[in-house]
């Protein structure tokens, strides 16, 4: 996740050159930061595979 973002970051860096670079590199990892406090808070739900210890077994569960 953080290497799209992130690649995703530095054309925006070139295409604004205004903006300050940390600006943009925060503003890109964002969501990859406020996922695991959403989890921690129980906004997200997720549960784990016990069958597998990659990082795919996240299984992101649909709250009702």
């Amino acid at each position: 996740m953080f290497i799209g973002h992130f690649a995703a970051a530095y054309i925006f860096i070139a295409i604004f050159p205004a903006v300050p670079p940390l600006v943009i590199l925060f503003g890109v990892s964002f969501p990859d930061l406020l996922w695991p406090v959403l989890v921690l808070t129980g906004r997200e739900k997720v549960t784990v595979s016990p069958d597998s210890p990659l990082q795919n077994a996240i299984i992101l569960v649909q709250r009702r």
